[in-house]
């Protein structure tokens, strides 16, 4: 007689019903409450979305910018939606202006646990072009402006809570391009100082990181929305075949300065479509 075989299913997979080992939801381990941000580059742009974003998650907020009118503007804007903001007028490049801002972020609310350094300038032009004056002013802003601001906080982040960075890159210090020697050059130094600085503040908990934005829609951008030859370039060059969104980044910096990336820092994430891969 031919033995028959019993054919085992096995049961149903379900879901655990518990949450996650620390007690959070997903969406908790995205908050901010009770957390105290600096933005530079704040009063617009993808630093204005930054601060959109936390403040949406619970954080309190300061924005710093030289650009004081911005500042009262983007502070107006929140207001409207039922969020008060600090504003700090301050020059990255005047270590004095932002050791100030620092410190009144500080006595502001308290201390400081969250830092996005996201004042930036562009200047194309090829290496021929762009005389000494002009490499010095993006390095100077990009660079040692990033630097100094971090300088700065690096004391009182020590003593806040889950202190994180999110420095503002560029997808340009990942690939490089025309006109884009002095830009690509600060940034590609913003993406070693992070790593250097995520390797300095490991053991006190600080983590830092970067994104690295594509070509994102912004003030920076208008000048070539009527110019549907480069619209169509940057369309193109993007496999995903459309410019981002300042949310995009903003987005991506939430998550690296929240919970949920607690065990992520020295990364340099590109926010870009797939413009880095080369296509």
């Amino acid at each position: 007689m031919g033995s028959s075989r019993v054919r085992r299913t096995a049961a149903p997979r379900t879901l655990p019903e518990k949450p996650p080992s620390d007690g959070r939801t997903l969406p908790e381990r995205f908050r901010l409450d009770g957390r105290r941000a600096l933005v530079t580059g704040g009063a617009g742009g993808i630093g204005k979305a930054i601060a959109r974003r936390l403040l949406l998650a619970g954080a309190e907020v300061a924005l710093l910018d030289r650009d004081l009118g911005a500042l009262q503007r983007a502070s107006q804007e929140f207001g409207t939606l039922g969020y008060r903001v600090l504003i700090l007028a301050a020059d990255v490049l005047r270590a004095a202006e932002v050791r100030r801002a620092v410190r009144r972020s500080v006595r502001t609310f308290g201390g400081l646990d969250l830092l996005v350094a996201a004042a930036g300038i562009t200047d194309r032009g090829t290496a021929e072009e762009v005389d000494l004056p002009r490499w010095e002013r993006v390095l100077d802003t990009n660079l040692t402006g990033t630097y100094s601001i971090c300088r700065e906080a690096l004391p009182f982040l020590r003593r806040g809570h889950d202190p994180a960075v999110v420095a503002v890159s560029s997808v340009y210090s990942l690939i490089g391009g025309v006109g884009r020697s002095a830009y690509s050059a600060s940034k590609g130094g913003v993406d070693a100082l992070v790593r250097s600085l995520a390797a300095e503040g490991a053991p006190a908990g600080i983590r830092v990181n970067a994104v690295n934005p594509g070509y994102i829609r912004t003030p920076m951008t208008e000048p070539y929305e009527k110019d549907r030859t480069a619209m169509d370039f940057f369309r193109q060059a993007t496999p995903l075949g459309r410019l981002g969104e300042p949310e995009d980044v903003a987005d991506a910096v939430l998550y690296l300065l929240s919970p949920a990336s607690s065990f992520v820092t020295g990364v340099c994430l590109p926010i870009d479509g797939g413009r880095s891969l080369g296509r």
